[in-house]
């Protein structure tokens, strides 16, 4: 099996020596990997370390700089770095899987392998995202009937609330070696199934990603909103660079995006 293990970078200086050693750890249950690191100008140190790596581990790492100013829109920003990072990955059919994980302290704390190792072996799932002791990723998650943007309902505060007690609900409820189905989730971490992802990007817009989704779940916005007892509150056009690619490989590749109830990390 071979992976491409990839991150985005902007200043995460503090976390990067952490988060490699645990790509480390990783790379060690494929026969091959590749690294593939989008970095954004920072005012940190983090150039500086990713260039340093870049010498250890020579062609095993690609970086890529942006030399283009940031937007004011951080998911605009991520979604283009995770796109230049497909971008370059390209079409390889020999690499079957690719992992993204985070590269700040997310990914940077105690990591049992054994979580990741367990799951390999499966057909089925094409993305698989993890738990964690506290679910904090409550806008990447669409999962039935909560398939809207957290952010854009009112009290969007209570609506995370009530979602990370959902999510957490639902997973106490499964096996440890059960996966639970959703339309999107990451949680600082995923690995693909490259062959289910083609002609997939990331998309930050809202409008965008409401007729995406509404494709595949008919009005979902009025499900949404009785299950929270929230209504729309659309005030700025920015979603979560996630669902869009999640969503988009299950249109186009029936992709099976799954959540396991165990902590890849445990901090």
């Amino acid at each position: 099996m071979k992976s491409y293990i990839c991150g985005c970078v902007r200043n995460c200086g503090p976390h990067l020596n952490a988060v490699f050693a645990n790509i480390d750890t990783i790379a060690g249950l494929f026969e091959e990997t590749t690294i593939v690191i989008a970095y954004d100008i920072s005012e940190d140190n983090s150039l500086a370390i990713l260039q340093q790596k870049q010498m250890i581990y020579g062609k095993r790492m690609i970086l890529l700089q942006n030399q283009n100013p940031v937007t004011s829109i951080r998911t605009q920003n991520i979604a283009n770095a995770r796109n230049s990072i497909f971008k370059a990955i390209g079409n390889n059919p020999t690499y079957e899987y690719m992992i993204m994980l985070d590269m700040d302290d997310v990914c940077a704390g105690p990591m049992d392998i054994s979580v990741l190792s367990r799951f390999m072996g499966r057909d089925d799932w094409d993305m698989l995202s993890f738990n964690k002791p506290d679910y904090y990723d409550i806008w990447a998650l669409s999962i039935v009937p909560c398939l809207f943007s957290c952010w854009h309902l009112e009290d969007p505060y209570g609506c995370v609330a009530m979602m990370k007690r959902y999510i957490t609900e639902r997973l106490a409820r499964i096996a440890d070696d059960e996966l639970l189905e959703c339309a999107s989730a990451f949680n600082g971490f995923g690995i693909y199934r490259l062959s289910k992802f083609v002609h997939c990007s990331y998309g930050w817009e809202l409008k965008p990603n409401i007729k995406l989704t509404e494709k595949l779940f008919p009005n979902f916005i009025d499900a949404n909103c009785r299950a929270l007892d929230r209504r729309v509150d659309i005030r700025f056009n920015s979603d979560c660079e996630h669902r869009w690619f999640h969503m988009s490989a299950i249109l186009l590749n029936n992709a099976r995006i799954r959540i396991s109830k165990l902590c890849l990390f445990t901090k």
